[in-house]
């Protein structure tokens, strides 16, 4: 009985520090880095492809994915991007292509389209 509780309690803490970091803010100086592509539980020949390279000086260069106006936002080869953190969540605008930012599990990820599961993940 007292090793089920253990397990119950560690259980517990575990999954609270899970969230706790998932719920974390995520920064501007977070987000800088290279973007790989993904697509939610499917093999896709352009999964681990660059969305798009993200500069500490405001600038970005797209990759070597480029999304269909069906999967999401079409970007320019190069361009300035910002940071928005507001009421809805945190957000990349690149050239007026926005991306909902999230923290999945220790890294950070720019929703595509969310219904079709597209996203993509920094990489650092």
């Amino acid at each position: 009985m007292p090793l089920k509780r253990w397990i119950s309690v560690a259980s517990c803490i575990s999954l609270s520090l899970l969230t706790g970091c998932e719920d974390r803010p995520i920064s501007r100086q977070e987000v800088i880095g290279r973007y790989e592509y993904h697509l939610d539980n499917v093999r896709d020949k352009a999964e681990g492809t660059t969305c798009f390279n993200l500069r500490d000086d405001g600038t970005f260069t797209a990759g070597d994915t480029n999304f269909s106006s069906a999967d999401g936002p079409t970007l320019p080869k190069t361009g300035n991007w910002v940071f928005r953190d507001s009421i809805g969540g945190p957000t990349l605008d690149l050239e007026h292509a926005g991306f909902p930012l999230r923290r999945h599990r220790s890294s950070i990820t720019a929703v595509v389209n969310d219904d079709l599961g597209f996203f993509c993940e920094l990489s650092k």
